[in-house]
């Protein structure tokens, strides 16, 4: 999937920009759609029984990768490519993310977020005034019930 696409670009700018890089592995065929979401999908299929097996065709992809992201950088297609899972009726059901450059497998950022989930559990033991919002003390005036009211200082000399 190809993100941050450049404005007004077309499925055959795509395909000539990255057609050789595409050739490289014979046998994936990749078919060019837009997403509602302003992103270029490029979806992989494979041609014969060698990559049938989700491991062999995620494998290929991420080989190919690499050279895809020179290829969009060079071209100024798009801002970013990542891998992604998406069903027949092209929903992304996982992706890779946005900042991460260096490529991992997606048990990666299972990973990471489950330390995230630990680290997070550790936090919560430390003492709960750590954080948080701080009031200010301030008081409301005190009303002096021994005044009257201003008009008694006048003695009953007032006109309406």
């Amino acid at each position: 999937m190809l993100t941050s696409a450049r404005f007004g670009v077309t499925v055959e700018e795509v395909d000539a920009a990255l057609g050789g890089d595409l050739a490289s592995q014979p046998s994936i065929h990749f078919a060019i759609s837009f997403l509602p979401s302003d992103e270029i999908l490029m979806r992989a299929t494979a041609s014969y029984s060698a990559f049938l097996s989700p491991a062999a065709m995620e494998q290929a992809l991420f080989n190919l990768k690499p050279r895809l992201a020179k290829t969009v950088e060079r071209t100024g297609l798009a801002g970013s490519v990542l891998l992604c899972h998406v069903d027949s009726s092209e929903h992304i059901s996982r992706r890779e993310e946005v900042g991460k450059r260096d490529g991992a497998e997606w048990s990666a950022v299972a990973g990471r977020a489950a330390a995230k989930l630990e680290s997070a559990r550790a936090a919560g033991e430390a003492p709960a005034r750590s954080g948080g919002r701080k009031l200010l003390g301030l008081r409301r005036k005190k009303v002096d019930k021994g005044q009257g009211q201003p008009w008694d200082a006048l003695g009953g000399d007032v006109e309406c």
